[in-house]
């Protein structure tokens, strides 16, 4: 029996009177890569923040490594816990470099000497020790997606929440993030994948959750969830409201 990293029940939150998310049950596996997709609006950043409780739930319940997480365990504590995440648009720290972007997070719990390493490690391994001395915000968007997720692995997650990381991504950039994916992946991280680009979700996503209008509407393989007449329909609604609105 696979065990599950984390879980959500009945998950709601209101805005304004707006229902963004209503209801949602879903589960991350250990160790998978689960694909969270829906058209734009469906909720899927909205149920990313709240499980690094950026939003507090209206109700319902999230449960990391068996234990239910309390709204009052902060976005800071959940991330030392293991539970992190990328944004959109990457926020490094603008006035420092590669290095000391990774180096001033691995400090946190090490000695000087062990967060060098650590650094060093994430590096390599994200592909950024030819640009250890570049200024983060001078880094081509690729790159800065690439240390987003190094300052992460700074944090030793268990959980890494990737917030449509192949946006503005060319095809090969894309290709070179798939294999950053799947490599952090075989390092034993479970990764939730909130994209848009099929080609994406397709080429590393073992399993879908498909939301739409606040609600879940399906999962399973990405093969079979792609060609599910609601889930066809829900993003043919999505073009066709986008091309009422020109």
């Amino acid at each position: 029996m696979t065990e599950n990293l984390l879980e959500i029940e009945d998950l709601s939150i209101s805005f304004g009177g707006i229902k963004a998310v209503r209801n949602v049950n879903f589960e991350i596996r250990k160790g998978e890569i689960l694909g969270l997709i829906g058209p734009n609006g469906a909720g899927k950043s909205t149920i990313v923040n709240l499980i690094s409780n950026i939003y507090k739930p209206d109700k319902g319940v999230i449960r990391f490594e068996g234990k239910e997480l309390s709204p009052k365990i902060g976005t800071a504590q959940r991330a030392k816990m293991g539970i992190t995440r990328t944004f959109q648009t990457p926020k490094p720290f603008g006035n420092l470099n590669v290095y000391e972007n990774i180096y001033t997070i691995a400090l946190q719990g090490r000695s000087s000497s062990e967060a060098d390493l650590k650094t060093k490690e994430i590096l390599n391994k994200t592909d950024l020790s030819n640009y250890e001395n570049f200024q983060s915000i001078k880094l081509p968007i690729e790159k800065r997606k690439f240390l987003d997720m190094a300052r992460i692995l700074a944090l030793d997650p268990k959980l890494i929440m990737m917030d449509e990381v192949m946006g503005g991504l060319n095809p090969s950039e894309m290709d070179e993030s798939f294999k950053m994916v799947k490599r952090l992946n075989a390092e034993g991280i479970t990764i939730l994948f909130i994209e848009h680009v099929m080609r994406a979700v397709v080429n590393v996503c073992s399993r879908l959750v498909v939301v739409n209008n606040g609600q879940f509407l399906c999962s399973g393989v990405p093969t079979d969830v792609l060609k599910r007449q609601d889930v066809i329909e829900a993003y043919l609604g999505e073009s066709k409201n986008h091309a009422n609105n020109k």
